[in-house]
């Protein structure tokens, strides 16, 4: 059980370095989409999708360790790093840092996240608005079927010559 318990500590490490990396590309990400710079988001998102993949593998590994040392403690199914520690005499302390390191990295990755969604759909609600002004459908015909450019100019927020 101590490999196990060694294994598992050393996935927990590689999950909050890796989530570490990722608060910092969310970080580098807000700047990004604050300043329009979509050639820095491109490359963001590419280390982000590297990243997933590594966290996905290493999640697979702590599961199977996670089951292993249930096993072994006598908890078969849907075991917890909470109750690991619980049960863990020795390695307890350095789980329950990890697991809070870990809590509070993801919990600041959420609300960054949640602050660039926000700020990308602020930037979309704009693009939206130029382009239904730039775009404004003006109809050539009122409803008594006369044609209504004679009366009235049509108004647009950008003149469409250059």
């Amino acid at each position: 059980m101590k490999q196990d318990m060694e294994q598992l500590i050393k996935c927990l490490n590689t999950q909050n370095y890796l989530y570490h990396e990722m608060l910092e590309l969310s970080e580098k990400k807000r700047r990004a989409v604050v300043e329009n710079d979509i050639d820095t988001l491109n490359f963001i998102v590419e280390q982000e999708k590297g990243i997933v993949e590594k966290l996905s593998a290493i999640e697979g590994l702590r599961i199977k360790c996670s089951e292993r040392i249930g096993k072994q403690l006598g908890i078969e199914k849907n075991i917890t790093l909470r109750q690991i520690i619980d049960k863990a005499e020795d390695t307890a302390d350095v789980l329950s840092t990890l697991l809070k390191d870990l809590s509070e990295t993801i919990s600041s990755l959420k609300k960054l996240n949640g602050i660039n969604s926000n700020l990308i759909n602020m930037q979309l609600g704009y693009i939206e608005n130029l382009k239904n002004a730039y775009f404004a459908a003006d109809s050539s015909y009122g409803s008594d079927g006369k044609d209504k450019k004679e009366k009235t100019q049509s108004v647009n927020l950008f003149d469409r010559t250059v």
